[in-house]
């Protein structure tokens, strides 16, 4: 009878320890989540702690982090080249795709968001490093429309003509853009602000928006330098964005003193690869960081993903 007692008492002890145990675990993940909570809500332009305690976690994606937000717009790595993904609402739409990619990153990226179907893809202009890419972008998604810039498709080759004869292949509108054209993409509204004119460089000729949802705004100037920035000041348009994608990958051709302080963004993100000897200009880097807004780059902090609820904006970002 003893014996039996002193195994009954044995068992207790047993589930006691591991109901402690139990209690332990619960209470540790309810922390880290409690953390990792008050951190991101904290994330809106400050401190980027949580980055810090997602890699301690040995988390490196943060993708699925920003699917909760109505707005997102993922400045993807690309390497030397542009592209962005906007998605608002339940709508998607890309902005450039990139150089010719063996590895078709703009289209795996945008699979990986689970995104069937774009409302439209974008071309800012036509050199390789932005719209190389786009091909393979149509072929493995559903796009429903093409806007591209007014300068004549005859004056380049390679990626824009086989380019073209997709869209040609697929059916699929292509449209011209001129300054003062709108866009809608759920609740976010798209207005070509330049070019104002046909320039003689091309990369003047860039499609040149601001993207506004809510009280956030964006800047999304393709290639277009100092020539187009001085009509783009020169204009009545209200160019005064949170965030400005840096034009031309931060060439000394563009981001004048004169445009920063126009602009006033908060952040600043350049779209640059890690192998680039030449860009960004350092002139350009410092003339953007002495300005005081935050400067992002595809180079050192992979893509940029910038989440908002139409009033804050929270950053991510996926390291290679």
């Amino acid at each position: 009878m003893k014996a039996k007692n002193k195994s009954s008492l044995t068992e207790v002890a047993k589930w006691q320890r591991r109901r402690k145990i139990k209690q332990m675990i619960a209470a540790s993940v309810c922390g880290v989540i409690a953390v990792i909570s008050a951190v991101i809500s904290f994330g809106a332009f400050g401190s980027n702690a949580w980055e810090e305690i997602y890699g301690a976690l040995g988390i490196s994606d943060f993708s699925d982090s920003a699917k909760g937000y109505p707005l997102c717009v993922s400045f993807i790595d690309v390497g030397d080249g542009d592209c962005i993904l906007i998605e608002c609402e339940g709508h998607a739409a890309l902005i450039d795709s990139g150089a010719l990619s063996l590895d078709g990153i703009a289209s795996k990226y945008i699979k990986k968001r689970n995104i069937e179907s774009l409302d439209f893809i974008l071309c800012t202009h036509w050199d390789d490093d932005h719209i190389g890419d786009m091909r393979a972008v149509i072929e493995n998604v559903n796009v429903q429309k093409c806007y591209v810039t007014r300068l004549a498709e005859e004056k380049v080759t390679g990626s824009t003509k086989r380019l073209v004869q997709t869209l040609n292949e697929k059916a699929i509108t292509k449209e011209t853009l001129d300054c003062g054209s709108v866009i809608r993409l759920g609740g976010m509204i798209l207005e070509v602000i330049s070019p104002k004119r046909v320039y003689d460089e091309d990369n003047d000729n860039s499609i040149v928006f601001r993207a506004v949802y809510g009280e956030v705004s964006f800047l999304l100037t393709g290639d277009a330098g100092e020539e187009a920035e001085a009509d783009i000041i020169a204009s009545e348009n209200d160019i005064k964005s949170t965030v400005l994608k840096v034009s031309h990958h931060g060439s000394k051709t563009a981001t004048t003193e004169n445009f920063l302080k126009a602009v006033s963004p908060q952040i600043a993100i350049i779209s640059v690869g890690d192998t680039n000897k030449y860009l960004p200009n350092r002139d350009t880097v410092e003339r953007i960081e002495s300005f005081g807004c935050e400067l992002l780059r595809t180079d050192e902090d992979g893509t940029i993903i910038l989440a908002s609820d139409g009033k804050k904006i929270y950053k991510y970002k996926e390291k290679k």
